[in-house]
Formats: C-alpha cells, structure tokens, sequence
C-alpha cells in the first residue's frame, strides 16, 4: 500500500510561497515511479460553511508542479502569476489537493489548507 500525506498547510505570503514536496512511496519507503502519470494540484474557496466552491486555480506538470518521475516525487513551486484559472484573494483560506491519474487510476497524494496572507510593506 502506498503512503500518503493526508494534511500540510501551504502558506502564500503576497503572490510568492516556499517550495513544498510531496514523495510517494511505497510501506517501506522507497519510492513508487510517476512514469506515466500527470499531476494535478487544484485549490478552491472555502465558503462560510466551509464546503469547497468550485476549483479557482489548478496547476500542472511545468506549471507550478515539478515531476521527479523515477523518484516518485512532486514539487510544487509557483507564484500568482504561474497559476491559472482565477484569483488568489489576500487574507482568504482555500482547501487544495494534489492528485496523480495514470488511465483510469486516481490517487490524491496530499491535501489541505492553503492561506494567502497579505504583504504588510509594499513600498
């Protein structure tokens, strides 16, 4: 059975955010090939009852995600600019996940919050 990580909290501070990794391996930790897959991540709106809206930004392998397909590995590392779709709004929660499809088979390999803070210097 394949690990997964099932909660991280991303944090975009203005229209920047570190670079975060996601490795998918197998019960002994080696690491399971993403030959074959694409990688989606999606994040969406949180309404007051806190059910997801739809998607307002998606990204995908060479835009915001990298695949390290022998090491079984996700980076995911963008700015505003690189994600399409919609808008981020400053000071707002989202919920995302990040999912591999090969064919028919679907695996999220990690989800959670994802909050966008404002810049307090902006000159």
């Amino acid at each position: 059975m394949a690990r997964v990580q099932n909660a991280a909290l991303i944090y975009m501070y203005g229209d920047s955010c570190d670079d975060y990794s996601v490795s998918w391996g197998d019960a002994s930790g080696n690491p399971i090939s993403l030959s074959g897959y694409t990688a989606t991540m999606r994040i969406k709106a949180i309404t007051g009852g806190g059910t997801g809206e739809p998607t307002v930004l998606t990204l995908s392998g060479g835009d915001g995600l990298t695949i390290d397909v022998p090491g079984g590995k996700i980076t995911f590392s963008a700015t505003a600019t690189k994600m399409t779709g919609g808008t981020l709004v400053q000071n707002t929660k989202y919920k995302y996940d990040l999912q591999v499809v090969s064919g028919t088979e679907k695996k999220t390999l990690i989800k959670g919050d994802f909050f966008v803070d404002s810049e307090v210097t902006t000159d």
